[in-house]
């Protein structure tokens, strides 16, 4: 039964022809004795006919859903008729492509057959984009008419000086059932929808445009032969039918849209959409849940997406084929994903373009070991010959690089109104077919399989070295500790390098620049090793899900500065070694360089042992040019004389310092990466007494604030005051408050960065001892940590209890510290505080606003920031907290 729901035709969910628990696959071939196999090449083919074909094949099985919409076959076919018509009548018939500007619904499915019915080339207007570049698109076509849906009509009121007929979907679509839908269509229809049934497989049915991440957008003429020929892949290499359910998340805008609906369709599957940028990674798990889903298509970065937003038990039986396109995949996002699919689900992805579509496809069946690398493009569909040629047009020898040449009659015609860029790619080879230059380089495996190796403008000469950054970036890739990863080829002043741009890996502690390059060492020539690694919380974007290179930020280039004098060659060569760097300038600072603790440790054991001088991390601190280091080292200075406990991060001058607390068993200068934000004010950070030499350490947290009470009051007599803690520190800082409070000073902010309340399981955890800070899985760890006291494990902490006896080598002592501030946690009980409070935490801090409630005033500000408990303090997490930091504090003063 269909019925009128704000003037569109609905079907209701209890006409559904089959039931969620009837879409699962049953055996090979059922497709076939329903709708029969579409063959090519065909010279009659069209995408109509097989439309047609289909719904009368199986008219009652369902089409179509989205937004709890849904159509059978046949209703659909009746209503794009109905939609067909009324276009038809309302845009005048000047031969120009048509526009449509829809929801990533049902109604722009009806609206996409409706097009095809019509005859002219359809031009999806994704409402996603701005105005500007829909105006781009609008232009190079030369359109001037579009169908509109109702939540979309603002969005084409601004592209009102070029699409200048505007034509409203809800008046297209009639307000009678479906069952009268036929007798509404007068016998006119056949002869208006003319155009429509003649066209063939030569014929333009939509015009795609390219993401534009790499130039100006083009307008790809796609051929009804095209998306003809992904439709027979579709069925024959991944065995689409009718029984599928196809979750549609893909842009319909966009080729690989095109290619994921039509596949669907014109195989009797039914399709399901979901626009994951508006309903989000949670909304797409439940979608496919709920309707028992069988076939995924979407980016890499949405698979990866969907598989980490699952519970580890969670699964999704239904699906049995999870596939990606858009960009290479890596071995990791698939097992990442198939721990929630069935035993017998196929993964997949398709290689292609927007000039090509598909043109290979690799599949791994449930039984098939999944590579720990990015995988191949897969083998060459039918339909599609692609040869691999060097430099000179011939072509290359099996296993070498070349550049990748299409040669099939189904690939687009060209770009639509652009002759000289036509030409540029596309040709036609003596017997009359035609060849599209892609662009990328690839090579072919022993076994026939294609990998893409980017874009062949992309690869780069370093040191006489052909460099792929492809490759590089699937090293990276292969790191537990990276997420996300792109390398691209930068030449400044006529010297070519490598720059990485790297997303941290979700549930790990972010990897130091240097130990990233400690480890592409080991598994890459030197040659193709990043020069510069930048850290990001996100790649950027296209819309369609691609990576936007052009909008990665600029990385300064480094050179190598000739001068250095005997020491600082010595010394440059050690930090050279520690932070897997080709060279050390005079004026570099050892942290900027991507040190972390471990890194300090280690320069300051080998300072140790090399020159027989005691350091501790306050001198580098102090020193941390080459040039000072140097010095410091040559001069066999001392060293500083300044509080052993305190790293003076940033000499600002004019403003209130910030002073910050260390966590337990951690250093001041894990502050840095957050010091940098406040150029304008002296920040100092507090470590433990006794961290870096022989000292009894404090045992309450009061005997720590009175301890740093000591020197914050010689630095500054009176307030205001502004304090900050990480994790135990907090604590600390808390107790500082509340000493300046009873001695009738002023505390402008107390800031608590993951700070756990004490004497709850959480809080045995609160902080993580410096060698976590390397790439060590962190929930498995605290989850020991938070059993450290019920456990009474005196033989692993035993040396916490000779803390001030005497001190033990590099991360034993932070192990020590961290063991012995943890009971001091525990003991501490907060006392009720007055003042402003911002609490800022991690995403698995459990204790909120409402937890802390009792111990803290109305006054708290509360953030939250998707790091974990180290890492919030480090870069790319750092900016985010200094920004909620510098806004509390100017929120304060403007009270």
């Amino acid at each position: 039964m269909l019925v009128i729901y704000e003037g569109i035709p609905r079907l209701m969910p209890s006409d559904v022809a089959k039931s969620p628990a009837q879409c699962t696959k049953t055996s090979p071939g059922v497709s076939q004795a329903v709708v029969s196999s579409l063959a090519l090449p065909d010279p009659a083919a069209s995408m109509l006919g097989r439309w047609l074909e289909v719904v009368a094949a199986v008219p009652h099985a369902l089409a179509i859903e989205g937004d709890g919409v849904r159509f059978t076959f046949a209703e659909a076919d009746a209503l794009s008729d109905i939609v067909a018509k009324n276009t038809r009548h309302a845009v005048p018939d000047d031969g120009q492509p048509l526009g449509a500007m829809m929801g990533h619904d049902a109604s722009a499915v009806i609206v996409a057959i409706a097009m095809l019915k019509i005859g002219r080339p359809l031009v999806m207007l994704d409402p996603h984009l701005p105005a500007e570049r829909l105006r781009t698109i609008v232009n190079l076509v030369g359109m001037s008419s579009a169908v509109v849906a109702r939540q979309h009509a603002g969005a084409a009121a601004q592209l009102d000086d070029c699409l200048t007929n505007v034509v409203a979907y809800d008046s297209l679509v009639s307000f009678k059932a479906a069952e009268h839908a036929r007798d509404e269509v007068d016998s006119s229809l056949e002869l208006e929808l003319e155009r429509g049934r003649a066209a063939r497989g030569q014929d333009i049915f939509t015009i795609v445009f390219t993401s534009g991440s790499t130039g100006a957008p083009k307008g790809v003429s796609t051929t009804q032969d095209v998306v003809l020929s992904d439709v027979v892949t579709f069925h024959e290499r991944l065995g689409f039918d009718v029984q599928d359910r196809v979750l549609m998340t893909l842009p319909l805008g966009y080729s690989a849209g095109t290619c994921a609906l039509w596949a669907a369709l014109l195989n009797g599957a039914s399709v399901w959409c979901l626009d994951s940028r508006d309903k989000g990674v949670a909304a797409v798990v439940s979608y496919i849940r709920k309707n028992s889903l069988s076939v995924i298509l979407c980016t890499p970065h949405l698979m990866r997406a969907i598989a980490s937003g699952m519970p580890p038990l969670a699964s999704l039986p239904s699906v049995r084929v999870a596939a990606t396109v858009g960009e290479a995949v890596h071995g990791r996002d698939l097992r990442a994903i198939r721990e929630h699919l069935g035993a017998t689900a196929v993964l997949a992805n398709w290689a292609g373009s927007s000039e090509t579509g598909m043109i290979a496809l690799h599949t791994i069946t449930g039984d098939e070991a999944i590579p720990d690398c990015s995988l191949p493009a897969g083998q060459v569909v039918d339909l599609k010959v692609v040869t691999l040629v060097g430099e000179d047009g011939s072509p290359v020898k099996q296993g070498e690089v070349g550049s990748v040449v299409v040669t099939s009659d189904y690939t687009s015609t060209g770009y639509w109104g652009n002759e000289a860029q036509t030409a540029e790619r596309f040709s036609v080879d003596v017997n009359g077919v035609r060849v599209y230059r892609l662009g990328d380089r690839g090579r072919f495996d022993g076994r026939g399989h294609l990998t893409l190796l980017g874009r062949a403008d992309a690869a780069v000469k370093i040191r006489g070295y052909l460099v792929e950054p492809s490759e590089t970036e699937a090293a990276l890739l292969s790191l537990d500790t990276v997420e996300e990863a792109a390398v691209m080829a930068n030449n400044h002043d006529g010297v070519s390098r490598l720059v990485a741009y790297v997303v941290p890996s979700a549930g790990l502690i972010p990897p130091s620049n240097a130990a990233l390059r400690k480890e592409l060492r080991g598994r890459l020539p030197e040659y193709m090793v990043p020069s510069e690694i930048l850290q990001l919380g996100a790649l950027p974007r296209t819309e369609r899900g691609k990576v936007d290179r052009r909008s990665l930020p600029a990385v300064p280039a480094r050179h190598r500065q000739l001068g250095l004098s005997a020491q600082e060659a010595e010394i440059a060569a050690i930090w050279e070694k520690l932070l897997a760097l080709p060279f050390v300038n005079k004026d570099d600072d050892f942290l900027a360089l991507g040190a972390d603790s471990l890194s300090v440790e280690e320069l300051l054991a080998v300072v140790e042992d090399r020159y027989r001088l005691s350091l501790r991390s306050t001198d580098l601190m102090n020193n941390p040019t080459l040039e000072q280091f140097a010095r410091l080292i040559a001069g066999n200075a001392e060293a500083s004389p300044s509080h052993p406990d305190v790293v003076h991060l940033s000499a600002g001058g004019g403003n209130e310092p910030l002073f910050c607390f260390a966590g337990a068993g951690a250093l001041g200068l894990q502050f840095r990466p957050l010091a940098r934000h406040f150029p304008e004010r002296d920040v100092y950070a507090f470590q433990a007494h006794g961290l870096e030499e022989r000292a009894m350490p404090d045992r309450t947290v009061t005997d720590h604030a009175r301890r740093y009470l000591e020197f914050i009051r010689t630095t500054k007599p009176h307030g205001p005051y502004l304090l900050a803690g990480h994790s135990f520190g907090g604590l600390v800082a808390l107790e500082v408050a509340h000493l300046l409070a009873e001695a009738g000073e002023e505390v402008e902010l107390v800031a608590l960065i993951d700070t756990y309340l004490p004497g709850t399981e959480e809080a045995a955890a609160d902080d993580t001892p410096a060698s976590d800070a390397h790439g060590v899985p962190t929930a498995p760890h605290r989850s020991t940590e938070r059993l450290l006291f019920g456990l009474k494990d005196f033989g692993r902490h035993a040396r916490s209890y000779l803390l001030g006896l005497t001190t033990f080598r590099g991360e034993l002592q932070f192990q020590a510290f961290f063991d012995f501030t943890l009971r001091v946690a525990r003991k501490y009980r907060v006392r009720p505080y007055a003042g402003r409070v911002l609490l800022v935490h991690a995403e698995d801090n459990p204790d909120g606003p409402d937890q802390w409630s009792a111990s803290l005033a109305s006054a708290v500000e509360f953030e939250r920031v998707a790091a974990l408990h180290e890492p919030i303090l480090r870069e790319p997490y750092a900016t985010e907290l200094a920004r909620h930091l510098r806004k509390s504090i100017t929120a304060g003063r403007a009270q």
